[in-house]
């Protein structure tokens, strides 16, 4: 499996992966579409820190013992939580668990710039309550997003 992920230079940020498709050899392939800060990625390759996590059952039903060829991606629209998960992200490539997250990345169905409302002073959940809607009053950040259907073709089918 690569080490780094290459994507095409283009007029668009995610219109094209490059022949070595960062997925290929992929027994499994775990998408999770707004991670927040990983936590679901992390119960897959570390459930021992969520003992009582209710989906690990799924998991182990989904992936058996087989954490090793499961191969997750990420996406995160909200910006503050990008030096995070680009720790993180090293932090599995160390252990070579196959991860990559696209961070500042909204998924849509078109690519496009989109609108994010973020939670100054919400830190301590993590920013839950971030959002593409405005509800409440909330900072906006402008941010790409993803065609996840196409992103999928290319990626996970292809």
């Amino acid at each position: 499996m690569p080490n780094s992920i290459h994507l095409k230079n283009s007029n668009s940020q995610f219109s094209h992966i490059s022949r070595q498709n960062f997925l290929d050899g992929c027994r499994y392939v775990y998408i999770d579409i707004g991670t927040n800060i990983e936590v679901q990625i992390r119960k897959i390759y570390e459930p021992h820190l969520y003992p009582n996590a209710p989906v690990l059952p799924l998991f182990k039903q989904i992936f058996g013992n087989y954490s090793n060829e499961v191969c997750s991606v990420g996406f995160e629209a909200n910006p503050l939580h990008d030096n995070y998960l680009k720790e993180f992200e090293n932090y599995c490539l160390k252990r070579n668990w196959l991860v990559k997250i696209f961070t500042s990345t909204a998924v849509s169905i078109i690519e496009t710039n989109l609108t994010f409302y973020t939670e100054p002073g919400n830190e301590a959940n993590n920013q839950w309550g971030a959002s593409l809607e405005a509800n409440g009053k909330k900072s906006s950040i402008t941010v790409p997003s993803i065609d996840i259907v196409s992103w999928f073709k290319r990626a996970v089918l292809n």
